[in-house]
């Protein structure tokens, strides 16, 4: 295949709900992180969480590593 290698399926992770295509969700990373649903829907409600320096009110929003997330206020 002059010198290039074919990918397979197996290059690639699984999409699931921790690897779609944009990643983990800010979401599923304060629920990996300990934190309670019911407290990280509070903070994002509450307009207190920020990934990467932005504010962030929606759980869907992706947050893939390294995405830093902070909650303020707390």
């Amino acid at each position: 295949m002059d010198g290039q290698q074919a990918s397979s399926a197996t290059d690639q992770p699984a999409e699931g709900p921790e690897n779609g295509p944009a990643g983990p969700t800010v979401l599923e990373r304060l629920l990996a992180a300990g934190l309670a649903e019911d407290r990280a829907h509070a903070h994002l409600h509450a307009a207190r969480v920020q990934v990467d320096g932005d504010l962030v009110t929606d759980p869907a929003h992706p947050a893939p590593p390294p995405a830093r997330i902070v909650i303020s206020g707390a």
